[in-house]
């Protein structure tokens, strides 16, 4: 019989000290190698990549928190019983990352297992932590509008929803962004104001679904469903939330049948330009996948 007992949760921090919100972001660049698995996609290896990247720019700059779990592991065997400790560390980054600035560059390679790997280099905006910052949470739904339907692969064909819970009222905008640099707005709807969806607190919101909405609000209600134009395609889904109000992108109609959309770069300089001046946004991404 064996028996984990967890007696210590201890925080070490080191670098940087965390930083107050001085009302401006900060140019950051990193690096990172994320080795696959034999399962794994490019398109999977390289968003693993370029999140870590990420991470490792935004922890350079304002320094990282180590977390040490100290559990204490009983054996018996044989009518002996012996006791020992062992130790788990994570660390995190004392920011956050913001917006790109330019594209990733990727490097490809496979190592001696036949792995592919994959290093990326990123330069964009980061931001310091800020006690401002709601904690959101956003699940994307697959083909249901419950918990039990949150899925980040999707089949060609499937319907789309949102699942958004936030602590506090406030405003919600969302992107789908693609590996062709276009940014769809998908929140605020189509025939919506510019103004970002409102959001009310303390409940799960399930947007993308008129059963969800006001009466007088579902004829605004756009209902999405995701298409593979290839094998897989691969989006960032981005949500951004503040408990004020804030204005979408300046972005451009292209037709009834698919969303508002913008460049790549323009809604970049749009999400750092939001953030510099508002420390309360938050923004919350997540990787999609399409397959036939």
């Amino acid at each position: 019989m064996r028996l984990i007992k967890r007696i210590l949760i201890a925080l070490i921090a080191f670098a940087l000290p965390l930083a107050a919100y001085a009302g401006g972001n900060e140019l950051v660049s990193g690096t990172f190698t994320y080795i696959g698995q034999g399962h794994e996609s490019r398109d999977v290896c390289r968003e693993k990549a370029y999140r870590g990247a990420c991470v490792e720019a935004v922890g350079n700059k304002f320094g990282w928190v180590v977390s040490g779990v100290t559990s204490q592991v009983e054996t018996a065997a044989h009518g002996k019983e012996d006791l020992y400790f062992q130790q788990d560390h994570q660390r995190a980054a004392r920011g956050e990352w913001v917006a790109d600035d330019g594209e990733p560059k990727y490097e490809y390679s496979f190592d001696k297992d036949g792995c592919l790997t994959v290093t990326c280099t990123v330069k964009g905006f980061a931001r310091p932590l800020s006690n401002e910052r709601v904690e959101f949470e956003a699940l994307p739904l697959r083909n249901g509008a419950e918990r039990g339907n949150a899925e980040e692969q999707f089949h060609s064909g499937d319907t789309f929803r949102l699942l958004l819970h936030a602590p506090a009222d406030g405003y919600a905008a969302v992107f789908l962004i693609g590996d062709d640099h276009t940014v769809n707005t998908l929140l605020p709807y189509s025939g919506a104001p510019a103004d970002a969806a409102r959001v009310k607190g303390g409940r799960d919101m399930v947007f993308f679904d008129p059963a969800f909405a006001k009466e007088a609000e579902r004829p605004l209600v756009d209902e999405l469903r995701l298409t593979a134009d290839s094998d897989l395609d691969h989006y960032r889904l981005c949500v951004v939330y503040s408990p004020r109000k804030f204005v979408k992108p300046n972005d451009t109609a292209r037709g009834e049948l698919v969303p508002r959309q913008l460049k790549l770069a323009d809604f970049n300089r749009w999400l750092q330009k939001v953030t510099d001046a508002d420390p309360a946004v938050a923004v919350k991404n997540a990787g999609i996948t399409v397959v036939p």
